[in-house]
């Protein structure tokens, strides 16, 4: 962190605690675009269960609706599609939703 103080930079180094403290969390709930083919669908279902994540599962499987909703959002129907607070996650990326959810 820096900052200005009358023309002087001063360079604030974090304390090693608040080195040492994982980011917080962007999101504490996701939105999973899922289709019952899909092995990667599964994986990423299991993951948010193993980290004791809250998840919502839209299956897009027969939905034309669905598949239009997940197309507008993610520009493509591909699966799986997280949706984590604003950001959107295609496929199953575990270091992105490590990082989107605070998961070490």
């Amino acid at each position: 962190q820096t900052q200005a103080q009358e023309g002087v930079e001063i360079i604030v180094e974090p304390t090693e605690e608040e080195s040492e403290q994982p980011p917080a969390p962007i999101a504490s709930k996701a939105v999973i675009y899922s289709a019952s083919y899909c092995p990667h669908c599964t994986n990423a279902i299991q993951w948010f269960q193993q980290n004791n994540i809250e998840y919502e599962v839209i299956d897009i499987t027969d939905n034309q609706e669905k598949q239009d909703e997940l197309e507008a959002k993610a520009g493509q129907v591909v699966v799986p599609v997280i949706e984590a607070g604003n950001e959107i996650v295609i496929g199953f990326n575990e270091e992105k939703l490590s990082e989107l959810f605070g998961v070490e």
